[in-house]
């Protein structure tokens, strides 16, 4: 990724290269060269900087859209190819919770069975319970459930906003469970 467009963003957003400087773990001579580079590179001036305050010109607010796009597209390049080196077994084994199946379908589960052709995607669709238990017990590499206080024998892991929740066996490392957490967390960072 190109720093100096992070740079841009930032001092963007904080209309100061000190706070940019701080918030990048940089010095501020830094952050103001990768400014001039930027302005160099582009023939453009990205911000007026007058009596210790900037703001961005006219020029800098269009570069600035361009960059949040630039860095958005790295991003999600880089969610992808994370997603594609992530290792399966020949079957990821899911107990979903009944009544929110529906509501996976498009959210992870078209999109597991589209990229992950290598691997049989197995589904169990049981009240939370009978999920969790069968988490604890191993017949099941990983649950989803909504209405579910999570016990001792497993491990919640909260799934975005939408309430669900990852179950995964308390005990015993399971890569599949690991790795499908992180494909649908992955997933959802893709914008």
């Amino acid at each position: 990724m190109d720093f100096r467009l992070k740079v841009f963003t930032v001092v963007a957003r904080h209309l100061s290269f000190t706070k940019a400087a701080r918030e990048l773990e940089v010095s501020q001579p830094a952050i103001t060269k990768h400014i001039q580079e930027l302005e160099s590179i582009y023939a453009l001036r990205l911000f007026d900087r007058t009596g210790g305050k900037i703001t961005l010109t006219e020029q800098g607010a269009s570069f600035l859209k361009y960059a949040h796009n630039v860095l958005d597209s790295y991003s999600n390049l880089s969610n992808e190819v994370d997603i594609m080196n992530l290792k399966f077994g020949e079957e990821v084994k899911l107990g979903v919770e009944k009544g929110i199946f529906q509501h996976l379908v498009p959210l992870v589960v078209s999109p597991f069975i589209a990229r992950r052709k290598d691997v049989r995607l197995l589904i169990v669709s049981d009240d939370s319970a009978r999920i969790a238990h069968d988490v604890a017990f191993g017949s099941i590499d990983l649950g989803i459930v909504q209405n579910y206080t999570c016990s001792s024998e497993n491990i919640c892991e909260s799934f975005s906003e939408s309430g669900f929740r990852f179950l995964k066996n308390k005990n015993e490392r399971n890569d599949n469970a690991e790795n499908f957490i992180t494909f649908a967390q992955k997933l959802l960072a893709l914008k």
